[in-house]
């Protein structure tokens, strides 16, 4: 009654039943299984040409780009796209150091000579959190610092 409705013959129906899986189709559930891999792999930022060259490169398949779009648009896979950057406008300090060391950075005893650093670490989704450290240069020890 189903072939019916559907206007399928039941010969049909049953030999669709019984197909075998074919060579094609094996090779794109393997390669539907690697492009998800590298994709979550690259925490979801590889888009098609990444991909690409990833699949190449670590499982020497050279498929074409067509074929991997189509298998991650089946997937559901679409990479995120980063914010671009601002136009940055480069301003001049009001203020100037002088330059009191003029390169020579040996100390003879603690507390002579101090530096400062700055540096960030990214945490959770791309949140930074920055540290500003002031090193003694005598013994590279860390005087104090903030994050």
């Amino acid at each position: 009654m189903l072939c019916q409705r559907l206007e399928v013959s039941r010969s049909g129906y049953y030999k669709w039943c019984n197909k075998e899986v074919s060579n094609n189709e094996k090779r794109s559930k393997l390669i539907a299984k690697e492009i998800k891999r590298i994709f979550e792999e690259s925490k979801e930022t590889f888009g098609v040409v990444r991909i690409h060259y990833a699949l190449r490169r670590e499982c020497n398949l050279n498929i074409n780009i067509k074929c991997i779009r189509r298998i991650m648009r089946i997937l559901g896979l679409q990479a995120q796209i980063r914010k671009k950057r601002p136009n940055w406008i480069r301003v001049k300090p009001h203020f100037t150091a002088e330059n009191i060391l003029n390169r020579i950075f040996e100390a003879k005893k603690p507390n002579q000579k101090w530096f400062t650093d700055i540096s960030y670490l990214n945490y959770g989704k791309g949140q930074k959190a920055y540290i500003s450290a002031i090193i003694d240069r005598y013994d590279l020890s860390i005087v104090a610092y903030k994050v």
